[in-house]
């Protein structure tokens, strides 16, 4: 008789579970192509990003390294520059390109532009000029769209190339100084004012200008200013009550901006009197700002500005006068300050994407504070110090001595 587990007393067979069909193979990439998006997703997009953090780091060390006075805070750019070369070597979901290439180009040509602004080759008025081709952006654009619906991508290179051009057009005239030009446009308006010292010993200006280029120097009358306007005639003012005088210049463009490949910019000449001590205040735009006041008594100076460059030379502090200031607060610029070699000085420098030069004879006190050796003595005997007070954006901030 057989036994219940089968005739050779086997273990009955478990039930079999019903096969699973395989999954459909993923078909292979086609020879030659690429993944389109490698940053964007796993794999090789990590170490790729990875690759350029260190290419910027290992750079800005480098230069801050080998470059004098160049700190590591003013080569932010990079952080322009090298996605702009990353994008120029990169496929995107159309493969590689030369109208990427080329708009790559156009991101690495921002960056050189901020980079000249922040180690001092390039003013910031660079930006102004450039502001003034703004035609070209338009052009740039229409060729794009021709391109794009040609199917075409020599419209879009040659979109890329003119923008390029105009950048290196721009830089070129900042560089030499002199101003962008297209046609033989004709100049401003011609003004001047004068005002005699009389019986003057002190005086507060109060000079507004928006877009142009000011300078101020020492002189023989109380007040002289001269220059030209494309703009509505300036405004000058003054006032006198017993030794103190109040002088107010306001250029305005207000109802009559107009921005144009060869528009004329404003341009102010200010001679303050030598025997006067002067409160300053200077309201600038878009511009470029260059003060000698080696020869001028100055016991404050008030200077608001926005996108420009700026050079102010400051004289000894005025005989009785215990602490002369400066005080500069702009946007986005390069500011340079010299003081004479002998003078006690304090620099207090709130700034945000800014780099600092400052002068070796001047002894950090951390938070962005330097001061001479010397200097809290001359406070406490009231001999006569300067305090310099910079509040930037994004530029550059240099102190020097002379």
């Amino acid at each position: 008789m057989d036994s219940p587990t089968g005739p050779q007393g086997s273990q009955p067979a478990p039930p079999v579970a019903p096969q699973q069909p395989p999954p459909p193979p993923i078909p292979p990439d086609p020879p030659g192509v690429e993944d389109p998006l490698p940053f964007a997703r796993g794999g090789r997009g990590a170490p790729a990003r990875a690759g350029v953090v260190l290419i910027l780091i290992g750079t800005a060390l480098l230069a801050a390294q080998l470059l004098p006075g160049v700190s590591i805070w003013m080569l932010w750019p990079l952080f322009i520059i090298v996605p702009g070369l990353v994008q120029c070597f990169t496929p995107d979901q159309e493969g590689y390109s030369a109208h990427r290439f080329f708009d790559g180009l156009t991101t690495v040509a921002v960056g050189l532009i901020f980079l000249g602004n922040m180690t001092g080759y390039l003013s910031w008025g660079v930006w102004w000029q450039i502001l003034q081709l703004w035609p070209v952006l338009i052009i740039s654009a229409g060729l794009g769209i021709l391109g794009t619906s040609l199917g075409q991508e020599w419209p879009r290179v040659l979109g890329s190339v003119v923008v390029l051009l105009a950048f290196a057009y721009a830089a070129m005239n900042a560089y030499a100084g002199s101003p962008v030009r297209f046609v033989g446009v004709p100049g401003g308006e011609p003004f001047a004012y004068s005002e005699p010292v009389g019986s003057v010993q002190d005086a507060n200006l109060k000079l507004s200008a928006g877009v142009g280029e000011v300078s101020i120097d020492s002189g023989r009358n109380l007040v002289s200013i001269v220059g030209e306007s494309p703009f509505s005639a300036p405004s000058f003012s003054k006032t006198v009550t017993g030794s103190t005088a109040n002088v107010g210049f306001k250029l305005t463009d207000e109802g009559n901006f107009m921005v144009f490949p060869g528009a004329t910019t404003a341009r102010v000449d200010t001679e303050l009197s030598d025997a006067v001590t002067w409160d300053i205040e200077v309201d600038s735009g878009v511009s470029s700002f260059d003060a000698d006041l080696s020869g001028v008594p100055v016991r404050s100076m008030r200077l608001k500005t926005g996108v420009s460059s700026n050079r102010v030379t400051l004289g000894e502090v005025p005989v009785g006068v215990p602490e002369a200031t400066l005080s500069i607060d702009t946007g986005v610029s390069s500011v340079k300050v010299l003081v004479p070699d002998q003078a006690m000085v304090r620099v207090e420098s709130s700034s945000g994407l800014t780099g600092h030069r400052v002068s070796p004879g001047f002894e950090s006190q951390g938070g962005g504070v330097w001061q001479t050796p010397g200097y809290d003595q001359a406070v406490d005997s009231a001999s006569g110090v300067w305090t310099i007070a910079v509040k930037s954006g994004v530029g550059s901030v240099t102190i020097e001595t002379y």
